[in-house]
């Protein structure tokens, strides 16, 4: 088998070790940003059912506030995930501590055999990073989903209830009962 450079090697082990790293900080920064969106828009919306009940015409607002209580609240489940996303993990950071190159240095310590430790060390990091990522991802993209589904959700039920469709609906269907 060829040998090849440790040079090339340790360089390769390091760029995939940040590009790693990049993509779980990418998906924090993605998750905070939703997280500052999704609560300004709970807010409003929570805001919005509170001016609205106050109002007189009950039949309009029931519409209204239950359009707006299921975007809230698919809102707020929305922030959950995006705190779960950039909750506190235990990730692999590039390189090795003083102690490994202590060890490595020893004169009964080949330099493949630390190549081989430095290798099997920087696997195992890559591991956790690459699950950690997968659920930071898994997490931020269910947030996406709900932010979206929930104000699609709320819109379509206030649309429902102001056009008079609802009403008709269940008036007709009083009648046939």
């Amino acid at each position: 088998m060829a040998k090849f450079d440790p040079k090339i090697i340790l360089d390769d082990v390091r760029s995939r070790d940040v590009a790693l790293l990049t993509m779980l900080l990418a998906t924090d920064r993605q998750a905070v940003a939703l997280f500052r969106v999704y609560v300004t828009l709970a807010a409003a919306l929570i805001s919005a059912a509170v001016a609205g009940a106050i109002k007189a015409n009950w039949a309009v607002d029931i519409w209204i506030n239950v359009g707006v209580g299921l975007s809230a609240s698919g809102l707020a489940l929305a922030c959950w995930y995006c705190i779960v996303a950039i909750k506190t993990a235990k990730v692999g950071m590039p390189g090795k501590g003083a102690e490994f190159w202590q060890w490595a240095r020893r004169d009964d310590i080949s330099e493949d055999v630390a190549l081989d430790a430095y290798l099997t060390q920087a696997l195992f990091a890559q591991d956790t990073n690459i699950e950690v990522n997968r659920r930071s991802s898994n997490c931020l993209r269910m947030a996406k989903r709900l932010g979206v589904g929930s104000v699609a959700l709320g819109g379509i039920v206030i649309l429902i209830g102001l056009s008079g469709f609802a009403s008709t609906a269940w008036e007709a269907l009083s009648r046939l009962l």
